[in-house]
């Protein structure tokens, strides 16, 4: 699914892909990170307001 995305992305010109992953999901990071050649760019602040 992730070649698709890829494949997808690169012919309609995207520069680049943005990937969203709770920060419990640490094994998922690993798995971006180290086989799919992704980097981690930063951290997500978010508030509820009610």
């Amino acid at each position: 699914m992730a070649a698709y995305l890829e494949d997808f992305a690169q012919t309609e010109n995207c520069k680049k892909i943005v990937l969203y992953s709770g920060m419990s999901r640490t094994a998922a990071h690993h798995f971006w990170e180290k086989h799919m050649k992704y980097e981690k760019r930063g951290i997500v602040f978010k508030k509820e307001i009610t």
